[in-house]
């Protein structure tokens, strides 16, 4: 009888339904009846309290369309194409970089050395595809080239050109540019130059400052004095030695406007700039940190290009 209630009471599946069922046959069509309504009771519950969790969790839910991204106005993104050969470089730039309302894109590259020790400049690869390698559209406002001797090999016009046509509709930089642009903002008439290159890129800079309005009255190269081969040698020559150098330049020239140290390779921070400015009591001028303020300067950075000058010694007297 009971196999039999049993089987004939499936319907309720319920633990309650089952208990009464088993106790009291006779009860069978209205236990039935009060399972259904309890189970379609507790239906109706648990359905209230998913809907309720699903509506609790509606912020949590990814969408399915995202917002267009908008760009900061106020952060200028700069493409640093340094040579594959510097140590320092990119690690200079950047430290002159931080803290200011920029952000600084780094990309390597090669070049034919022969060549360049030569006179020229071959960046391997070409400029289409070192500048493609920086991050597209409108992230990047300002390309800055980190070799001073290959703006001096190539000249302004040229490196210009050849970086505009890879990458056009932007603003460009390199050393060289901003040595120039420095030195004719400041009225800066006559230098003293040290560079750490052989004899035909170093006895490339008069002629190229001299088409810019500058004079090289003294020059010095520790290519050979210090057997400079690499730009890792470079990176090791001490600032005391810098110092020293631009010393023995100032006694030589008489009398200069400024100094001009050349290399991005140089390890010589803008403190050292500075504290060397006052001991010769002439502005001292360096690739890194002149490409850094030109940065500056075209990016209308122009509290950041005041701070730099002063700290050199240089006048705050803009056109």
């Amino acid at each position: 009888m009971i196999r039999s209630l049993r089987h004939k009471s499936f319907i309720d599946r319920s633990p309650l339904g089952w208990h009464v069922l088993s106790g009291h046959p006779s009860l069978l069509s209205t236990t039935s009846s009060l399972g259904v309504a309890l189970r379609r009771k507790l239906i109706t519950i648990g359905q209230f309290f998913i809907r309720a969790g699903d509506r609790s969790d509606d912020n949590k839910r990814p969408t399915t369309s995202r917002p267009k991204r908008v760009k900061d106005e106020e952060v200028k993104g700069i493409g640093l194409i340094a040579l594959s050969t510097d140590p320092v470089g990119e690690d200079a730039f950047k430290a002159e970089m931080a803290g200011t309302p920029t952000r600084v894109f780094t990309t390597r590259v090669s070049y034919d050395e022969e060549n360049h020790a030569a006179g020229g400049f071959i960046p391997i690869p070409d400029w289409k595809l070192v500048l493609a390698t920086l991050p597209p559209g409108e992230l990047v406002d300002l390309i800055a080239f980190s070799c001073t001797s290959a703006t001096i090999a190539l000249g302004n016009d040229i490196l210009l050109h050849q970086l505009s046509s890879a990458r056009p509709g932007l603003s460009y930089t390199s050393p060289g540019i901003a040595a120039v642009a420095m030195m004719q903002r400041f009225g800066i008439k006559q230098i003293a130059l040290l560079t750490p290159y052989g004899a035909t890129l170093h006895n490339a800079f008069t002629p190229y400052f001299v088409q810019h309005g500058v004079h090289v009255v003294a020059k010095h190269s520790l290519c050979g004095p210090m057997n400079l081969i690499s730009d890792d040698d470079i990176a090791r020559v001490s600032v005391e030695r810098i110092e020293t150098e631009l010393k023995a330049l100032l006694g030589a020239a008489g009398d200069v406007d400024a100094f001009f140290v050349s290399c991005a390779a140089f390890s010589i921070r803008r403190l050292d700039l500075a504290r060397l400015s006052h001991s010769l009591s002439r502005p001292v001028l360096a690739s890194v940190n002149a490409m850094a303020w030109h940065a500056f300067e075209v990016l209308g950075e122009h509290r950041l290009r005041d701070e730099m000058a002063r700290e050199l010694g240089l006048s705050l007297t803009y056109s």
